[in-house]
């Protein structure tokens, strides 16, 4: 299992890569004492370590705007792959990639799911996902070549080459970052 990044954890509920904990108190609480068999910890050192997950920001894009679309500083083939992953699913118009990793919803439906990776895990953010390697819920991907690979073939989307390459252009500009940390500064936070 990999360790998710923890910038922008107040918006990400449920927690844990199955989404099994609706509060970020429950979830931190779990990893002390059921994940690495800590002691209980007080209220007031929950509520400190709640506080503090609270405040780490996604780091700023300037390729990322408002609603979470693109902006001019994103490529053309990232603006091409934006088109892809709004659209709809051939085989089931009801889903898109959009349709999971919300743009306007920091990337994420709050929702867990079945993507045929042996399991029901949590959609995750995309949003400064370039600093987050491997990918999936336990590390089986360590490109989105190979991520948008896995989703072509499970959901026989019929992507071609041009199409894969446009969809991992636009992942690599909704997660990336001016730079791989931060401050935690107010331009940060907006």
């Amino acid at each position: 299992v990999t360790a998710p990044s923890l910038r922008g954890a107040k918006y990400l509920a449920p927690y844990g890569h199955a989404g099994r904990f609706a509060s970020l108190r429950d979830f931190i609480r779990n990893v002390i004492v059921g994940e690495f068999a800590g002691p209980e910890p007080s209220g007031q050192v929950l509520d400190a370590l709640v506080a503090y997950v609270q405040d780490i920001s996604f780091l700023p894009n300037a390729k990322l705007g408002a609603g979470g679309k693109l902006t001019d500083k994103a490529s053309a083939a990232a603006h091409r792959g934006e088109a892809l992953f709004n659209r709809p699913f051939p085989r089931d118009a009801a889903l898109s990639c959009a349709g999971c990793h919300k743009p306007d919803g920091a990337f994420v439906d709050r929702q867990v799911h079945d993507v045929g990776s042996g399991g029901w895990f949590k959609t995750k953010t995309l949003i400064n996902a370039n600093f987050n390697a491997p990918y999936f819920h336990d590390g089986r991907y360590d490109s989105y070549a190979q991520v948008v690979a896995h989703f072509d073939r499970h959901y026989a989307l019929g992507l071609s080459a041009q199409e894969q390459a446009d969809l991992v252009a636009y992942l690599e500009a909704v997660g990336d970052a001016e730079e791989p940390t931060t401050r935690n500064t107010l331009q940060a936070e907006l």
